[in-house]
């Protein structure tokens, strides 16, 4: 059984800001490229992957990708669990790796199509 979560653009920045121990501003920003306030393509990590990738990739693919520059993770992952649908197969989590299990992070929930802060533990209990 899946659990609930709450979609990020719900919190405030300040929890924001101390889930992710970066400033308001830095918060900010990550709330506005969630919401499609804020270009992802003005960030240097997603011009550089967009230069080396040989796909087409997807708006959350770069909204990721510009988050993991702002809070300073180590790249995206996934999560694997059950089917979702024909393009995300069984990847039913995607979130910014910050290399701490026990850390809030970023992540999106492909099933429900939303962001939302979570640790590895929790989403990996999402996984099903």
């Amino acid at each position: 059984m899946r659990h609930r979560t709450k979609n990020i653009l719900s919190e405030p920045i300040r929890r924001i800001s101390e889930a992710l121990q970066i400033s308001e501003g830095k918060a900010r920003m990550v709330k506005a490229l969630i919401a499609g306030k804020e270009k992802p393509q003005h960030f240097q990590a997603v011009k550089d992957l967009c230069r080396n990738s040989y796909q087409d990739l997807t708006e959350i693919e770069l909204i990721q990708e510009a988050i993991n520059e702002i809070i300073d993770g180590f790249g995206t992952d996934i999560i694997r669990g059950e089917f979702v649908n024909d393009f995300y197969q069984d990847m039913s989590i995607l979130y910014v790796n910050l290399g701490i299990p026990n850390h809030e992070t970023v992540c999106f929930d492909t099933r429900e199509e939303k962001f939302f802060l979570g640790t590895w533990e929790d989403i990996n209990t999402l996984k099903a």
